[in-house]
């Protein structure tokens, strides 16, 4: 359902909007998107690919949250609504602007939401790693991770494979930008086990850090 019975309108495909906001401080941060997700033939037929998405100029990859997408409602000709969520980004304080493009005709946006991710473990991860030596471009080549099974509902298992010394840590944080799942990595080539079962169904960003380098996955646990 619409939060407030109403929307911003892209009739045709090929219109935009620019949406623009503020952040309080320098910082990783997570936006969300409310919007059409499909209608009475298909739920979600709008959503991911219906939108093309940019922060500040830049394209920027969004995708689905893993049960977000509504019942069919009676709204703007039988609408279900859906949210996309994006990858972290990192903003300085002040001003930006969200700018979405409608693919398909008949879009619409509902709201959006600017969530400052809890990075306390990331600043711990930032600060351990100025110990470390700098990544030749031959290892950041070989640094592989693999995150199976995907979705999951009881076992998350994270597979590392370069040929650096270096140590890290991998963090697993939910769609709100808080920290649910910390460990240091010390064994490269190893597999790390984390048992889900207990967290909440939804998505979910892995960010596993070595050296200076950081790789983030999406995780769908179910």
């Amino acid at each position: 359902m619409l939060s407030n019975n109403q929307a911003v309108k892209l009739y045709d495909a090929g219109d935009k909007v620019k949406i623009g906001f503020t952040v309080p401080k320098s910082t990783t941060y997570i936006l969300k998107i409310r919007l059409r997700a499909g209608n009475y033939l298909n739920t979600s037929s709008y959503i991911p690919t219906g939108y093309v998405y940019s922060v500040d100029g830049e394209k920027t990859e969004f995708s689905i949250e893993d049960g977000s997408i509504s019942a069919l409602d009676e709204s703007f000709g039988k609408s279900t609504w859906g949210t996309v969520v994006s990858n972290l980004i990192n903003l300085d304080e002040g001003e930006h602007a969200l700018e979405v493009e409608a693919l398909i005709s008949w879009s619409l946006i509902d709201y959006i939401e600017i969530i400052e991710v809890d990075n306390a473990s990331l600043k711990e991860s930032d600060a351990s790693s100025t110990l470390a030596s700098e990544l030749t471009s031959e290892e950041l080549n070989n640094l592989n991770v693999s995150v199976y099974p995907n979705p999951t509902s009881d076992i998350l298992k994270v597979s590392l494979d370069t040929n650096t010394d270096e140590y890290g840590e991998i963090i697993l944080m939910d769609s709100f930008g808080k920290v649910v799942y910390s460990e240091d990595v010390t064994s490269f080539d190893s597999e790390t086990i984390i048992n889900v079962t207990n967290f909440t169904k939804g998505f979910y960003l892995l960010n596993v850090q070595i050296g200076g380098v950081k790789n983030v996955k999406r995780v769908m646990i179910k």
